[in-house]
């Protein structure tokens, strides 16, 4: 039985893209989905259904963004996630009969297979990883667009900062969570970047966000002019200023997060530096785009 959305299209017609996980996150789940469109040429849905079952302190916040993708009905995704075969396991893995449609993919992980014509319905993952976005980063970069117009105050004093200094830096640290899991970077990787752009880069400020540890900041004794100008309550409502805060900075450093990935990644400055941790998190670089600089967190 085939169904039809709002626009007319038939249900084995398109295919869904899910949401999860914080801004970042949604942000590499999005740009996945306008590069299926752009590589299949066929109806690509979202599923932002996984926030419902979440709390307050973790909302979709793509919505600052003009997304031209539609969402998908609840009828639409029970049909593109519905088993397709009632075979036991045994079975199916002897035949190669996959139980239903949906395309998996862990963090890191790259899947051409899924670039090209397939018969999956639902995309389930992180899909981080910068091949995906090859030929397609300028596309990127204008459907993430925030205007400074609709900065809070403090945001555009922080703002006015940056834009008065010549060679900014931005140096984002992610501790918090980070720290319960031991994913958090240690002084030595700053301690080498911020090395590796002042012998590059003549007199560099080094802006620093996402830093509530002031401890750790005064170990990095960095010797070089800086300002922490981290947002001191961060909410639903203001989630995405520092990012685009650090977009705005000629230079980066930065954390391995997918947040700091895109403060970074949509920077258009020519000849600027990157640096980024290797390995980045769980012993893979594969989101690490080919032109940042790769320094080692390791000590030593």
């Amino acid at each position: 039985m085939l169904y039809e959305n709002g626009m007319g299209v038939q249900m084995n017609d398109y295919k869904i893209v899910e949401f999860t996980c914080g801004l970042g996150n949604q942000m590499f789940q999005y740009a996945f989905a306008k590069v299926l469109q752009k590589h299949l040429q066929a109806p690509i849905l979202l599923d932002k259904t996984w926030y419902d079952t979440q709390g307050p302190s973790i909302q979709f916040g793509l919505n600052i963004f003009q997304l031209d993708l539609p969402y998908a009905t609840k009828a639409q995704i029970e049909y593109a996630k519905a088993r397709t075969t009632r075979l036991p396991g045994f079975l199916r893995k002897m035949f190669g009969v996959r139980k239903n449609k949906i395309a998996s993919s862990e963090a890191f992980d790259f899947h051409p297979e899924y670039l090209s014509p397939n018969d999956y319905l639902y995309f389930s993952g992180f899909f981080q990883n910068a091949r995906y976005f090859k030929s397609f980063e300028a596309e990127l970069r204008d459907i993430f667009t925030y205007s400074p117009d609709n900065f809070s105050d403090f945001a555009k004093q922080r703002l006015e900062k940056i834009l008065r200094t010549q060679n900014s830096v931005f140096i984002h640290i992610r501790r918090g969570d980070y720290c319960q899991f031991g994913w958090e970077l240690g002084i030595d990787y700053y301690k080498k970047a911020i090395q590796y752009v002042v012998e590059r880069v003549e007199k560099p400020k080094f802006f620093i966000f996402g830093a509530t540890d002031k401890a750790f900041i005064e170990r990095l004794e960095i010797g070089v002019p800086f300002e922490d100008v981290s947002e001191r309550m961060i909410m639903h409502s203001n989630q995405h200023e520092d990012m685009f805060l650090m977009n705005y900075c000629k230079h980066a450093i930065v954390a391995n997060s997918s947040y700091s990935f895109w403060g970074a990644y949509l920077n258009e400055e020519k000849n600027r530096i990157v640096t980024a941790p290797s390995p980045w998190l769980l012993g893979r670089d594969d989101i690490i785009c080919d032109d940042w600089i790769k320094i080692s967190r390791l000590e030593g």
